[in-house]
């Protein structure tokens, strides 16, 4: 607002005589003020010289005065949706970079979710993002960042950060493809249509697919398949049964190419075993031959092309058509046999079975869970999927459960795992009164926060989708390499 003075006390007038840069949106009213009539559109910071006539009416003197505007850019916080890093690595993993305002800036690390993460993580004023302590395992954080200007304004913004692991049984989790291989197609009266197609997902939505070249292995159904340093991994029947060949897929052909790197050196067939990364090594462990259950223990330190047998202590004969995961460092198996499921290893060898915290040894999960659970480690919990329900643990001990939504269909046999910031579940086989159906899924569910049901969505119903329903299938995420 400009305010006149002096000569004959008349009404004072005002009138913009140019400006500099031309800005014929600066405009003063007869009361002096001066405004602003349509938004400026520079992204830098715009300095506009204003020249001012004002005069009385009835008085021909008229004085020229100037003032200055200065145009600032809204103050602005920019930081990646998605920052991401490996286990047992630490440094600069992402920037956030400000923007309008007044300089100089200073940008503050305001909190870390879940806290428990916040002394992993350092912000410089300048906005580098570091990983000072590296993680263990695989990890989710979210951390919300302040940005100060010079007049102490603020702004804030937030990132995820994902730190991505192999999991056992479930691939490498945060960003990639998802790649589901084989399995089989239930007709119901016990026929089964074996497959051995895989597919690709193209983009986050996990609605858009596309068919991979179909491996060489043959139809079946109970693969064991695990993504080490990038590669796919599977273990298979062959055509005969007399042998468990393992194939590999590269990380730089997402899936595409497959070769018979090795035979497992276990005599004779192997169904429903467990295949995982633990450790940076190849285990492969468990398993349904001639009806038995097996409790031998192979280990790869060649990513899979040489194996040794391994002194297995503690194993049970019940390790078959169930699901394996790390957590805390740790190797947790649930097995195909209820009332004995839950069991852990600190080196893939001895095995114990997860007791409470007195000693007692009691099932400590529901005895309904049996044959084609599914397990997966997110957002520093444990999660174990059967039927409709969900069971997570911060320990690996105490456990909760979450029903899972109306419309997800009780299922066994299905996939579940870490996809980006979401836990997800896929595919399946129908359970009705603690009894397989014949109904197989392709529906697909996700959740960022899977303790809460009312979380979980139905991303695709399967209908779209250019694969078939199926259970007992592979399921693995690999890192996008493009």
């Amino acid at each position: 607002t400009l305010t006149a003075m002096g000569g004959y006390d008349n009404p004072y007038l005002y009138q913009v005589s140019g400006t500099t840069p031309d800005a014929p949106n600066i405009v003063v009213g007869n009361d002096g003020v001066v405004s602003v009539t349509s938004a400026f559109n520079n992204s830098q910071m715009l300095t506009v010289t204003v020249s001012i006539r004002v005069g009385e009416l009835g008085n021909t003197e008229m004085l020229d005065e100037e003032m200055t505007i200065v145009v600032v850019p809204k103050l602005s916080l920019t930081v990646p949706a998605t920052l991401r890093s490996t286990p047992n690595s630490s440094g600069v993993i992402g920037n956030a970079t400000a923007f309008g305002g007044t300089s100089p800036y200073t940008i503050i690390l305001q909190s870390v979710t879940p806290a428990s993460s916040a002394a992993n993580f350092v912000v410089s004023e300048a906005g580098e993002i570091r990983i000072q302590t590296a993680f263990p395992a695989f990890a989710t954080a979210t951390l919300a960042l302040v940005l100060r200007d010079s007049l102490a304004r603020e702004v804030t913004a937030t990132v995820l950060v994902l730190v991505q692991e192999n999991l056992a049984g479930g691939g490498l989790t945060g960003l990639g493809n998802l790649v589901i291989i084989g399995g089989y197609k239930s007709n119901g009266n016990a026929a089964l249509t074996y497959r051995n197609d895989s597919w690709r997902s193209e983009d986050s939505t996990l609605t858009n697919w596309v068919s991979l070249p179909g491996g060489t292995y043959d139809d079946d159904y109970g693969y064991a398949v695990a993504v080490q340093a990038g590669s796919i991994y599977l273990v298979h029947n062959d055509s005969d049964g007399s042998e468990s060949p393992l194939w590999a897929s590269a990380a730089s052909s997402k899936g595409t190419e497959w070769s018979n790197i090795a035979t497992i050196p276990h005599s004779g067939e192997r169904t429903f075993p467990y295949l995982t990364s633990y450790k940076n090594n190849l285990l492969l462990f468990g398993g349904v031959k001639s009806g038995l259950g097996q409790t031998d223990v192979w280990r790869s330190t060649t990513n899979g092309l040489n194996w040794s047998q391994l002194t297995a202590d503690g194993l049970p004969s019940s390790a078959f058509d169930g699901a394996s995961a790390v957590f805390n460092n740790v190797l947790y198996l649930i097995t195909g046999v209820s009332s004995q499921h839950l069991w852990r290893s600190t080196n893939g060898s001895s095995w114990s079975r997860v007791s409470t915290h007195n000693g007692n040894v009691i099932n400590i999960l529901p005895a309904s869970i049996s044959r084609g659970a599914s397990m997966a480690v997110f957002d520093d919990k444990l999660y174990i999927q059967y039927d409709n329900k969900l069971y997570y643990s911060s320990n690996g001990t105490n456990w909760s459960t979450v029903t899972l939504p109306s419309g997800f269909n009780s299922r066994g046999r299905a996939n579940m795992l870490v996809y980006e910031d979401r836990l997800i579940i896929l595919g399946g086989l129908g359970r009705n009164n603690n009894n397989y159906t014949s109904d197989t899924y392709n529906d697909i569910w996700a959740s960022k926060t899977p303790t809460s049901a009312n979380s979980w969505t139905e991303i695709t119903d399967g209908s779209s989708l250019p694969w078939d329903t199926r259970a007992s299938f592979g399921a693995v995420v690999i890192a996008d390499t493009e």
